[in-house]
């Protein structure tokens, strides 16, 4: 099953993200704030499928942690995958393909803060979003 950070420096949206992800078979790990969730990060990249990560915490916000995802991954690292865009491929394995958002009465169960972007790392382009809903 993918493996998923959530970051977000709200202990009960953490608890709940995990919770909800866990009953969908998901394998989760949290981190209360952006320094934590860069070093949890850094330290196994690979291992993550996705990140959910709070744009507005203290610290360290969700933008700072989108521009270290840019220094993991610079445009002129010297990639051997020579299509010109590896850095954007190397941002978009680190960031995942996909989020489970939790709907409420139509809407998106978001929290007061949090708010759901599309990280576009190789663009722009015309690209297909795909909504499945999943019962509960």
């Amino acid at each position: 099953m993918p493996h998923i950070l959530v970051v977000d420096d709200e202990e009960l949206v953490r608890n709940m993200a995990r919770f909800s992800l866990q009953r969908y078979g998901y394998t989760v790990e949290t981190a209360p704030d952006g320094p934590n969730a860069v070093q949890v990060f850094t330290a196994r990249a690979q291992q993550f499928d996705a990140v959910l990560l709070d744009l507005t915490m203290p610290m360290m916000n969700g933008e700072d942690v989108l521009g270290v995802l840019g220094r993991f991954a610079p445009a002129d690292a010297g990639y051997a995958h020579l299509e010109g865009n590896s850095d954007s491929h190397a941002k978009a394995i680190a960031a995942g393909c996909s989020q489970l958002v939790p709907v409420e009465s139509g809407r998106p169960a978001l929290g007061r803060w949090q708010r759901i972007f599309f990280c576009e790392f190789d663009g722009p382009r015309h690209r297909q979003v795909w909504v499945t809903p999943l019962r509960g």
